[in-house]
């Protein structure tokens, strides 16, 4: 009877996390409604390009590996062409699948965020679920609609799960060797997934716990491994790489400053856009915000001495910034109102 009791205890008590945690994955469960109504299986866009040519060439026998490493605009998507491969082997080619997939992985991302919000410091499991909602809520958020009816927008969506992943790994109690090979991994393979992937190598540094066992020699020579291997990633990367025809050349930081600063807090400001706010405005209001917090961060570990628990947020917002910036960088010869493209709401997330 004791143990009947205890257990009805431990069931009540947990009962509003329960809930809790359910209303969290509703923008989830909505978001899927939505998808698996309007979809449909004809490849769109740069789909006929990847994985569609791919496709052709296996079909006429001529698929080399050049091809599978070969550069759609500034990517070059090795592993998601074996991915699409991999799909098409079960029923052929349909790009539901690929939704399916990509609907998938921004729940894996969610769940890893959900990790991290509970090793923060003095967090709370209320607390915890409270904040996650808020970031399930954006991950789902209508203006990613599109993006979810885009079957290869997982690959953008991957090199930020990636960062997510390796601040996780990180911050875990794994051994140094672990935390090198799988950010390792991860790092290659958002390279040859997406062009911003080839952050992944500086943003998932490993690092040394407190209490770290391994000898500082042997860290240093895995260090030095890490090191190497992203080097010889990246310019393998550039090995024949060309810009496309039909990109603009690459904006100046120093003389066209003011222009890039406008395509960046518009691609900051189309996340929360409607037909109530200017996209203009809320992204001057976020940055604003943005820029508070960190600051605030960075006070805070003056003060305390401790960054680690700050780590993992500051490591996301580097991500942003700096795909922010690169974007800008490329694509500020299109105009300034290109920031307001769909499609950049997938890196926009994450700010």
């Amino acid at each position: 009877m004791n143990l009947i009791s205890r257990i009805r205890n431990v069931s009540s008590r947990h009962i509003p996390e329960v809930l809790l945690a359910l209303v969290c994955c509703l923008p989830a469960l909505l978001m899927w409604h939505w998808i698996s109504a309007n979809w449909v299986q004809i490849p769109t866009w740069d789909e006929w390009h990847t994985p569609g040519s791919q496709f052709a060439s296996w079909c006429t026998g001529t698929l080399t590996i050049n091809e599978l490493f070969s550069l759609h605009n500034e990517s070059r998507k090795f592993f998601p062409r074996l991915l699409y491969f991999a799909l098409a082997a079960f029923g052929g080619w349909d790009v539901r699948k690929e939704m399916r997939v990509t609907f998938v992985l921004v729940c894996t991302l969610c769940l890893l965020l959900l990790l991290l919000l509970r090793r923060t410091s003095g967090a709370t499991l209320p607390s915890s679920f409270l904040t996650w909602g808020l970031m399930v809520s954006l991950c789902f958020a209508p203006v990613q609609v599109e993006n979810f009816l885009y079957g290869i927008e997982g690959e953008a969506f991957f090199v930020g799960t990636a960062v997510v992943a390796a601040a996780l790994l990180n911050l875990s109690r794994v051994s140094f060797r672990t935390k090198v090979l799988g950010n390792a991994i991860l790092a290659f393979t958002a390279t040859y997934t997406f062009a911003n992937g080839m952050l992944v190598w500086a943003l998932a540094w490993p690092l040394a716990a407190i209490d770290e066992s391994t000898p500082r020699k042997n860290r240093v020579r895995w260090y030095v491994t890490y090191a190497v291997v992203g080097v010889v990633s990246i310019g393998c990367y550039f090995v024949g790489y060309h810009q496309p025809s039909y990109h603009p050349e690459l904006a100046s930081v120093f003389g066209r400053f003011w222009e890039l600063l406008h395509y960046l807090v518009l691609w900051v400001g189309r996340y929360f856009a409607s037909d109530f706010g200017d996209p203009l405005i809320l992204g001057i209001i976020a940055s604003l915000l943005f820029a508070g917090a960190v600051g605030f961060a960075f006070e805070a570990i003056r003060r305390r001495g401790d960054w680690r628990p700050f780590y993992p947020w500051l490591l996301i917002g580097a991500y942003a910034c700096a795909t922010g910036a690169i974007t800008a960088v490329g694509r500020l010869g299109f105009g300034v109102q290109q920031a307001l493209d769909t499609r950049y709401a997938v890196f926009s997330l994450f700010f």
